[in-house]
């Protein structure tokens, strides 16, 4: 499960990447706008036996490497599974190293005071742009619960000119803003070239064609939320 931006998420109080929903393995991002914070790089999460055994393998564990690693069950007795994968998993040296570990371990007793600033600020901002004309909000859904690192919203009777010129007006102003079904953007699955779109996906190209990605990092105070909500409101009016 691609669980990169819903650290945190849960559905009906079971958090995202949990095996009780039948995920096998959730793989959670660090990258520098994550919840957890180390730059560049990631974490995988499972409760399956060989599947954390190949991803162990993947990373660089090759040869007997994988004794020493820290995931790995330890004994000679739970190495039978290495010894039978080793040689049919390849070798990414995709490893995290120490440095990216530390980064990221002293954060994680900080989730809790991150998941209120960020649901705080979000509530601000959902607020202030929901009542704007030409915007529109999804609502969250029940029994879900969010972060709230970053908000979407829908630009409304706008075609591609009237969408570029609200991006460039906010960006001018200090609050970048990408859009999903932008032509550059790398969510707008239309201009893959290393994988073709089936044909039954304009209703998904619809949800992302005027969808604007508003990210709200942990550093924005109040003032701040207010300040890109009145350039957002700006930018709106300006370019009608």
């Amino acid at each position: 499960e691609d669980c990169a931006h819903s650290l945190g998420c849960d559905w009906k109080g079971v958090k995202s990447g949990s095996s009780e929903y039948g995920t096998v393995a959730a793989c959670f991002s660090s990258q520098s706008n994550k919840l957890i914070n180390s730059g560049e790089g990631g974490f995988l999460v499972t409760d399956d036996e060989e599947i954390a055994i190949r991803c162990i393998l993947a990373a660089g564990s090759y040869e007997v490497l994988y004794k020493s690693h820290l995931a790995a069950p330890d004994g000679p007795e739970n190495h039978a599974m290495f010894d039978k994968l080793k040689f049919e998993t390849p070798n990414f040296s995709l490893r995290m190293h120490q440095i990216t570990a530390a980064i990221i371990q002293p954060q994680l007793p900080l989730l809790e005071e991150r998941f209120k600033k960020h649901r705080y600020n979000y509530a601000i901002a959902e607020r202030r742009l929901c009542e704007l004309e030409g915007i529109s909000l999804p609502g969250q859904m029940d029994g879900a619960t969010q972060v709230g690192d970053s908000l979407q919203f829908n630009l409304v009777g706008r075609d591609r000119a009237g969408a570029d010129a609200f991006c460039k007006e906010t960006a001018k102003r200090g609050v970048p803003m990408e859009i999903f079904g932008a032509l550059d953007n790398a969510r707008n699955f239309k201009t893959w070239q290393f994988a073709l779109p089936p044909q039954d996906c304009e209703t998904s190209y619809k949800h992302i064609e005027y969808a604007c990605d508003l990210r709200l990092p942990l550093h924005l105070t109040e003032a701040d939320i207010h300040s890109i909500c009145d350039v957002i409101e700006f930018a709106i009016q300006v370019t009608a």
